[in-house]
């Protein structure tokens, strides 16, 4: 099947990383892009930057990927649901530390990091299992790896969104759906804008849509399970 009849799905799209990525598949792949986020303007401005940057077939859809039910509701566009790629890029970064957490806070970041990222996966999983080859790529973060003393339930979300992955991968190995967890450190967005932080210091967020094109080029044959990346 070329690509052109496939789609890659992105979430998080309306901005940051997720819309690099998005602008990197639509300039350098004929995948049709589904994107997905909590803000229907942000999407809009995506779709315009893809569509520029040479894509055809651009569909977006606006959700707040922690509400169940809004989750149910999205459906593929029409001629979509031949999908190559998952990518369950959304997510949300706050800072804290042991002495000033609280509940709304671990809350907030579980959801946004890692439930909304197993729910929309159990969205999908009917029509992923009819593919004959599917990838699902669950960014996660250098934060699941490693604590972050300034970042508490985000370092314990990110944890909890790597078992999630792996758990996956087990559940899904020896079908037609290969799971990746892709763990960036400090990667710049538009988070870091305002900020004293400099960009040269942080991964460029292409080289994030460059793996994960790569990922669509693998043979059913392999699976990269982890890839982690740091600056230089």
């Amino acid at each position: 099947m070329s690509h052109n009849e496939q789609t890659i799905l992105i979430t998080g799209a309306g901005r940051g990383i997720g819309r690099v990525i998005a602008e990197y598949f639509a300039r350098n792949t004929e995948f049709k892009l589904f994107l997905i986020s909590r803000s229907e303007e942000h999407l809009l401005e995506t779709q315009r930057l893809c569509r520029s940057a040479g894509a055809s077939h651009v569909e977006i859809f606006a959700a707040d990927l922690t509400d169940p039910t809004q989750v149910e509701k999205i459906v593929l566009p029409k001629g979509y649901d031949q999908i190559r790629a998952l990518v369950n890029n959304a997510g949300q970064f706050r800072t804290d530390t042991p002495e000033k957490l609280d509940l709304d806070g671990i809350y907030h970041q579980f959801n946004h990091n890692a439930v909304a990222t197993a729910m929309l996966t159990q969205h999908f999983l009917p029509i992923l299992k009819k593919q004959d080859h599917a990838l699902i790529v669950n960014i996660a973060s250098v934060a699941s790896f490693v604590g972050m003393k300034n970042a508490v339930a985000y370092t314990m979300a990110k944890h909890a969104l790597l078992g999630y992955t792996r758990s996956l991968r087990e559940h899904l190995k020896g079908t037609n759906i290969a799971v990746t967890t892709l763990a960036p450190s400090s990667t710049w967005s538009t988070s870091w804008e305002g900020s004293s932080a400099d960009p040269e210091t942080t991964i460029h967020p292409q080289d994030i849509a460059i793996q994960i094109e790569a990922l669509t080029r693998m043979s059913p044959r392999s699976v990269t399970e982890e890839i982690r990346v740091e600056p230089r």
